[in-house]
C-alpha cells in the first residue's frame, strides 16, 4: 500500500471522528432542550437552549443519520414559536398558520388543533355583525350611534375570546410538539 493511499485513509476515518463528535454533540444539545423543559424552564431559557442545540444540528451535514436530529430541532423550533404567541397573545398570521397546517398535515393532533386557531385576517373581520338580529337591532341602514357602538363593544369582546382561544391553542400545540420531539430523541441512536 502507498504512503498516499495510507494517508488519504487516516484522514478520512479523521473526517468521520470529527463528524460522528459533531454529531453527538448536536444531539447532546437537544438533550438539554429536553432536560432544561423538564427543570421548568422559561420560555427565554428555552428559546436560548433552542437556539443553541439548533445551531448545531444545523451545522451537521444532511446525511441521513443527521435528518432525524435535524427533525426533532425543528419540532423544538416551531414549540418555541408557539409559546411566544401564547404569550404575546395569540395572533397568528394567517401565512404562518397555512405553512403550519402544511408542515403537520399527517399529525391529526395537531393539524386539528390548527384547524381551530383562527389567522388575524379573521380575527380583524369580526364586527359584531352576526350578533346584531340576536341582539334584537334593527336593520343596518336603521341604526342608531348606540346600536353601532354596541356592535363593535360586542365585536372588541369576540375578538379578545378568539385570541384567548388562539392562545390556549398555542399553548396546546407548543406541548404536543415537545412531546413529538422528546419521544423521538429518546429513540435516536
Amino acid at each position: 500500500m502507498s504512503i498516499g493511499k495510507v494517508g488519504h485513509s487516516q484522514q478520512a476515518q479523521r473526517n468521520e471522528t470529527i463528524a460522528s463528535g459533531k454529531r453527538d454533540e448536536a444531539i447532546a444539545s437537544l438533550r438539554a432542550v429536553k432536560s432544561a423543559l423538564g427543570a421548568g424552564a422559561n420560555l427565554e431559557e428555552f428559546k436560548k437552549y433552542e437556539i443553541e442545540s439548533r445551531v448545531k444540528v444545523d451545522a451537521l451535514p444532511d446525511a441521513p443519520d443527521n435528518r432525524e436530529a435535524k427533525a426533532i430541532s425543528d419540532l423544538f423550533a416551531d414549540a418555541v414559536t408557539f409559546s411566544v404567541i401564547q404569550i404575546t397573545g395569540g395572533e397568528f398570521d394567517a401565512s404562518a398558520l397555512d405553512s403550519a397546517k402544511d408542515r403537520y398535515r399527517d399529525d391529526p393532533d395537531i393539524l386539528k388543533a390548527l384547524n381551530e386557531i383562527k389567522s388575524e385576517d379573521i380575527v380583524r373581520r369580526i364586527d359584531g355583525e352576526d350578533n346584531a338580529v340576536q341582539a334584537g337591532l334593527p336593520p343596518k341602514g336603521k341604526r342608531t350611534e348606540h346600536d353601532r357602538q354596541f356592535l363593535l363593544e360586542i365585536a372588541g369582546i369576540e375578538q379578545r375570546t378568539a385570541h384567548k382561544l388562539n392562545a390556549e391553542s398555542a399553548r396546546y400545540i407548543s406541548g404536543l410538539l415537545i412531546a413529538r420531539a422528546e419521544k423521538r430523541l429518546l429513540e435516536l441512536k
